[in-house]
């Protein structure tokens, strides 16, 4: 199944990235450069981890799986292609068949499931997030990796009216996964929030999509969409393993 890395190579400067809104229990890092790591507990209670990458960064690329590579843990897709951080992607079927559209560098993986999905595509100097994969029969020649989701959660920098095929998938309180971009397109966000019922020595309740759309605009996000979630949260940074606490069996 499709994952987003951002991988970066080792440079002497640091980005300068002006600080977000601090919240109670929010403790920032920079593993690496042009990358900023939020672990964040909320009297929810949730846990949440996110990332802020800096696009603009010197050496920062993005890569999302090949065909070839289908059927990988997250964690084991972001060493095995030596990224530095990784996250999961959409929702597949048997066989390890997207929902959406999917590309990784360069190669599509074919026609999807369905298009109705929405995506985020990354390429040469160029960024795009669609509510809906819009009337293409393929990806534009631009678009070198591309990963989908559903629904979209922030446009033009508001909540989007959540569509009523999905709504009843979205109002539970469920593990998610989001992606977004700042307004410029310069910063990437990937959030992802956890449900922890069993005994872990924290509580975490999940959210529904309205309030992943909130916490994603509290980041920083324009535009956002929601990824595949439940056991398939998974956010996984290089040298820490899995930031947050997959619920899932397949990590």
């Amino acid at each position: 199944m499709p994952h987003l890395a951002a991988l970066a190579t080792l440079v002497a400067s640091l980005a300068v990235i002006g600080p977000l809104p601090a919240r109670a229990g929010d403790t920032w890092s920079t593993p690496f450069p042009g990358v900023r790591l939020l672990v964040r507990s909320t009297n929810a209670p949730n846990k949440i981890r996110a990332v802020e990458v800096s696009l603009c960064h010197v050496g920062i690329k993005v890569r999302a799986t090949r065909p070839s590579e289908r059927g990988q843990t997250v964690g084991a897709f972001a060493q095995a292609v030596g990224a530095q951080l990784a996250i999961n992607g959409d929702l597949f079927s048997t066989g390890f068949i997207p929902s959406g559209m999917a590309v990784g560098r360069g190669q599509w993986w074919g026609d999807p499931d369905n298009s109705w999905e929405g995506y985020v595509a990354f390429g040469a100097d160029q960024v795009d997030l669609a509510p809906v994969r819009p009337s293409l029969d393929a990806p534009l020649p631009w678009m070198t990796d591309l990963v989908s989701g559903r629904p979209q959660l922030l446009g033009d920098g508001q909540r989007v009216e959540i569509p009523a095929g999905v709504q009843a998938f979205c109002g539970s309180r469920a593990p998610r996964s989001a992606v977004g971009f700042s307004r410029d397109g310069s910063k990437l966000y990937l959030a992802v929030v956890d449900r922890m019922p069993r005994d872990t020595g924290t509580t975490s309740r999940g959210m529904t999509c309205t309030e992943m759309a909130d916490l994603m605009k509290g980041l920083g996000a324009w535009e956002a969409m929601n990824l595949d979630g439940g056991g398939s949260t998974q956010l996984w940074v290089r040298g820490k393993g899995y930031v947050n606490d997959p619920s899932g069996n397949n990590h």
